[in-house]
């Protein structure tokens, strides 16, 4: 979801899911956290005005796109990986870096890349000029099957 209201500086991101968390999740009560909304559904995100949240109309156009195939279980989760960026990726305004950090961060695969991430681009460089998005591809095949891990200790050094 952050990869869909990101573009944004992560700060930016984190206030946006706030605002869609507290309007559209239920309240709850988990003693001892700072939890108070259960996440959105689907179902309720597919229909729901998402107007005021700080989405631009793209973003919010993709974040119903992607409700509505949820809910319509047009985009399963469960279904394997690849097919599951496949599917994200007939999204309009879902490209294949949301659908490689979806695999990578909400799926847990060792191996998801988010092709053209600006910061790999940048650091696979080694100090020279970023690498495009088809070199920084062509580069991380010899990080396989473990590409997930190179995204997480780059990301770190940028950090």
């Amino acid at each position: 979801m952050s990869a869909i209201v990101g573009g944004c500086g992560g700060g930016a991101a984190r206030r946006i899911l706030k605002r869609l968390i507290e309007r559209f999740g239920n309240p709850i009560e988990v003693p001892g956290t700072d939890i108070r909304y259960t996440f959105p559904t689907a179902g309720v995100l597919a229909e729901a005005n998402l107007d005021g949240l700080g989405l631009s109309s793209a973003r919010r156009a993709a974040l119903q796109l992607l409700a509505r195939g949820v809910r319509d279980k047009l985009i399963r989760f469960d279904a394997a990986g690849e097919d599951i960026r496949r599917m994200l990726c007939a999204l309009p305004g879902v490209s294949r870096w949301t659908a490689g950090y979806v695999a990578l961060r909400g799926l847990g695969e060792p191996d998801a890349f988010p092709s053209g991430d600006s910061v790999l681009r940048r650091l696979a460089a080694c100090g020279y000029n970023p690498l495009t998005t088809e070199a920084l591809d062509e580069r991380a095949e010899r990080w396989r099957p473990f590409r997930g891990y190179a995204v997480f200790y780059l990301w770190d050094a940028a950090g």
